[in-house]
């Protein structure tokens, strides 16, 4: 039985149509690995251990990202 074409029977977008992330994407996840791994280093370089270093940068990394995405417009 042949049944007509649907949105949910269409092939999607080719790969080459549009780019994986967008370049405010983009921007947004380079601000926020950047701000992390200065806050990172900063609180390694103050005196405290390893791991509490990296628990600072991944919260500070998570938190910049928050809120460049709330700075950054569409």
């Amino acid at each position: 039985m042949i049944y007509p074409p649907s949105q949910a029977n269409q092939p999607g977008p080719s790969g080459g149509d549009r780019p994986p992330l967008s370049i405010r994407t983009v921007v947004l996840i380079l601000v926020s690995i950047f701000i992390g791994t200065l806050i990172g280093t900063l609180t390694y370089l103050g005196g405290q251990p390893i791991p509490t270093a990296i628990a600072a940068g991944l919260v500070s990394a998570g938190a910049s990202f928050a809120a460049a995405h709330r700075l950054i417009g569409e």
